[in-house]
């Protein structure tokens, strides 16, 4: 019977223990910030999210400043990054601890003339869903800003400043005092600057609006053209192996072969893979869904690129990264428009390709309330090849091109890599002009070292 006792009074005790330790655990994380507390669980256990919400709040690129009008722009391998990672402290931290300054107007050259980081988006970020991601005290954030295209993280000794910059153009700063981090911060930047030589990694200007590149003689890898679906013995079943992930009904999946086309279908979705043969020499699949959509609530917007995001998840041949480049919004619908981004740099279809295919970038998914009903793709891999050396050269660019017309002004100015599937990808000018309907290509091997 003692036995028992004691046996019974040592469980007691234990878990008088645990409760007591728990109890004092959470107080502390009461006691601290919202943020704080966030910070403490996300390094204890890092849950399944939805993967659109994270790459919805992930910024198409990274620009670094180095101060005194010299950039650096990275796309690829940002969520891996400490740069990223000490960012994403920063701005958490800063909605939660840290004091709201000014708002004021500004340009993106004037907040980046001193060394720092800035998130830029493709498409303007609602606070509404980045609050999600980045939770804010008493609406920090979401009562100040609507809508915002840029967020600034400016290091220094003793502080870092937080600023958004709204699609009005209105700075919106927060002040966080943490002298830690801006060491930090500062440092990531000094290592990244002592890279950028303009030979492996390029240096930008900002001048009329753009981030132009300048290098006198840069080093980068060419790109080939890969097509896996072509690469598993008869097509008509390799190709089914691999688009079997786009139905979901469990019924039967008929497939015809012409030389138009590779279809698969069931009641109601049908995949086509169109050859280069039929296709202006272009290989795409495209992904229908023919379901009638009963939901009388319209979804918003990040619901819709939620969707999207999961669907081209389930696409096992898409291994290049890849980010939002567009979003078009209708009454009825919404498209999403992906790009992919290979060494730092983007790609992109000429205009006579994107006349043949009809497609703006590689990637392009429709949604209605929610439910994907179109996707359509290139159906290419790009891997990198020898590399080949190179002027890059914005003014010779211009010197040298008789198709730009006269005083015509510029509303976009981008290097990237042209996608050609025959021969290997290399580096061009992409020039838009301001009426919106003019492309001028050039390329940046007119000078071979």
């Amino acid at each position: 019977m003692i036995k028992h006792v004691k046996t019974l009074t040592i469980i007691l005790l234990a878990v008088s223990a645990l409760f007591l330790t728990t109890r004092l655990w959470f107080d502390e994380i009461s006691r601290s910030s919202f943020g704080s507390a966030m910070l403490m669980l996300l390094s204890l256990a890092q849950p399944e999210t939805d993967p659109g919400q994270n790459f919805f709040v992930k910024p198409a690129r990274i620009v670094t400043s180095f101060g005194e009008n010299r950039y650096n722009i990275m796309y690829n391998n940002i969520d891996t990054s400490v740069h990223k990672r000490d960012c994403d402290e920063a701005i958490t931290l800063a909605l939660d601890l840290g004091e709201y300054r000014s708002s004021s107007a500004a340009e993106i050259d004037r907040l980046m003339s001193e060394p720092c980081y800035a998130y830029n988006y493709s498409v303007a970020m609602p606070s509404s869903t980045f609050v999600i991601t980045y939770p804010q005290r008493r609406n920090m954030l979401t009562s100040r800003v609507r809508n915002f295209e840029w967020v600034v993280i400016r290091p220094y000794n003793n502080f870092v400043t937080v600023t958004f910059l709204d699609v009005d153009a209105r700075a919106h700063e927060y002040h966080l005092n943490n002298a830690a981090l801006g060491t930090r911060i500062l440092q990531n930047i000094q290592d990244i600057q002592s890279s950028a030589d303009g030979s492996q990694r390029l240096i930008y200007k900002y001048e009329g609006g753009f981030f132009i590149p300048q290098a006198e003689g840069f080093s980068y890898p060419k790109l080939l053209v890969d097509n896996q679906y072509l690469k598993g013995g008869s097509p008509l079943d390799f190709i089914r192996n691999e688009v079997n992930v786009f139905f979901s009904g469990g019924g039967s999946i008929w497939d015809s072969m012409t030389t138009q086309s590779l279809t698969y279908s069931d009641e109601n979705t049908v995949v086509k893979y169109i050859p280069a043969e039929a296709n202006n020499g272009i290989d795409m699949l495209e992904y229908a869904n023919y379901q009638v959509i009963d939901r009388l609530t319209v979804t918003s917007f990040s619901t819709d690129y939620n969707s999207a995001i999961r669907f081209i998840h389930l696409d096992s041949m898409i291994e290049n990264e890849y980010y939002l480049a567009e979003a078009l919004d209708t009454e009825n619908k919404r498209v999403f428009y992906f790009n992919y981004v290979i060494n730092d740099l983007p790609v992109s279809l000429s205009s006579e390709d994107v006349g043949h295919t009809g497609l703006l970038y590689p990637i392009e998914i429709e949604v209605k309330n929610g439910v994907v009903t179109r996707y359509r793709k290139l159906v290419y891999q790009f891997i990198n090849d020898e590399k080949q050396t190179v002027e890059i050269s914005f003014e010779n660019a211009m010197i040298s091109s008789d198709e730009q017309p006269e005083n015509l002004p510029l509303s976009n100015v981008e290097l990237k890599y042209r996608i050609n599937v025959k021969n290997a990808m290399l580096l061009y000018w992409f020039i838009e002009l301001d009426d919106g309907s003019t492309f001028v290509h050039f390329t940046t091997l007119s000078t071979d070292y």
